[in-house]
């Protein structure tokens, strides 16, 4: 029997584990996690989140990046496995520059989202999107996002991908008088003062 200091473990009879026990761990595939800050801006970086799925990890990411110190206008992960990522480049050279690689027969038909890193230590940003029948068009339509200054280009299908779309209120635009997202923005304790004043 187990001998735990929580008496509901104890009552459960659990026999001790062998020498060969280990305890499962499960952190789930790694998701890139890019959210819009204010309205009218492109897709930004913002982190990395391991869940079961993309959809879950929209979720997770939705609890740990959006929820305090403002609002968010949107939400996208993405699979990083399905990344395809350019060398980052060095100063005076443009990631633009070493799009040779790319798995272009595998993506035709496909709509693909492309990403730049403009400046180090900023986080990258969507550009734009491309499709196309055939691998010069894509080719040319990735091009053509080309930035400057660019140290760093992913290109991801948006098959990969999975958003969640917020309108000009935001995704945590609950109360009129939530201006912010802190606990004390709910004004609780006025509220529980005019219940009881009601109720007089």
């Amino acid at each position: 029997m187990s001998n735990s200091l929580d008496p509901r473990i104890n009552r459960l009879g659990l026999q001790p584990a062998g020498a060969d026990f280990k305890y499962a761990s499960y952190e789930g595939l790694p998701y890139e996690i890019f959210w819009i800050p204010k309205p009218g801006k492109p897709y930004e970086h913002v982190g990395i989140m391991h869940a079961a799925d993309l959809d879950l990890a929209l979720i997770y990411a939705k609890e740990q990046f959006s929820r305090r110190g403002g609002n968010c206008y949107g939400l996208l992960s993405i699979n990083s496995e399905a990344i395809w990522a350019s060398a980052v480049t060095e100063a005076g050279a443009n990631a633009f520059d070493q799009l040779a690689g790319m798995p272009l027969e595998a993506w035709l038909g496909q709509k693909l989202l492309v990403f730049g890193l403009k400046k180090r230590g900023k986080q990258h940003l969507l550009l734009g999107e491309a499709i196309g029948g055939h691998a010069a068009e894509v080719f040319s339509q990735i091009a053509a996002l080309r930035t400057d200054p660019c140290l760093n280009v992913w290109v991801v299908p948006a098959v990969e991908t999975s958003t969640l779309e917020a309108g000009p209120e935001g995704l945590w635009q609950t109360l009129h008088e939530k201006q912010y997202r802190e606990a004390t923005a709910y004004k609780s304790a006025d509220k529980i003062k005019a219940f009881v004043d009601s109720r007089k």
